[in-house]
């Protein structure tokens, strides 16, 4: 296995033992009632709470790391069953911080396991679909599963942050008239 199928594989939690669905599946319907006993919406960590209680899960289980030690296996996966539900409409995030159940999500309750797994196959069909399609390619002209290998990140985030570093730059750059410009010059030894 590459080195970026292996990190990509271990962020979202792939199992083999999970009927061929990421580990995160199994998050979906937990996550849809949290959401519905919290009245609708929450923040993240109100959320993850419920989910952790509703399944009685430690403190420890928590916290264990992924192998990265980047993050911990429980946040990674609620995240990205988020970010699946998201994608098939059935969660909003019109607030920075707040997750919603969407009416659609609201009309899915209660979802079975073989619902979330189908979910799963139908959301990772329309990425597969879109790699393949030049016409789904993001505004930063790559495709999803391009975004997410570790070239594709660094290069996004790289092109974000010079962007944005050349436009605050500019702005507190003192404006010279060519009279007031330095001249540097090299000196002899």
């Amino acid at each position: 296995m590459s080195v970026v199928k292996q990190i990509v594989v271990e962020n979202i939690g792939m199992s083999k033992e999970f009927s061929g669905a990421p580990q995160f599946v199994k998050y979906f319907a937990p996550l849809l009632d949290a959401l519905h006993q919290l009245g609708g919406s929450g923040r993240v960590d109100e959320v993850r709470s419920v989910i952790a209680q509703r399944l009685n899960l430690s403190e420890e289980e928590q916290s264990e790391p992924l192998p990265s030690k980047t993050q911990a296996r429980f946040d990674n996966q609620v995240h990205w069953a988020r970010f699946y539900l998201t994608k098939a409409g059935l969660l909003g995030s019109s607030q920075r911080g707040v997750w919603t159940l969407t009416e659609k999500g609201q009309a899915a309750l209660p979802l079975s396991d073989a619902d979330a797994r189908r979910l799963f196959r139908e959301i990772s069909s329309t990425f597969a679909k879109s790699k393949n399609s030049k016409s789904a390619e993001s505004s930063a002209g790559q495709s999803w599963t391009e975004q997410i290998t570790v070239a594709g990140i660094c290069r996004t985030g790289y092109t974000k942050a010079s962007a944005l570093m050349r436009t605050l730059f500019l702005k507190r750059a003192p404006r010279k008239s060519s009279a007031q410009q330095i001249k540097y010059s090299e000196r002899g030894g």
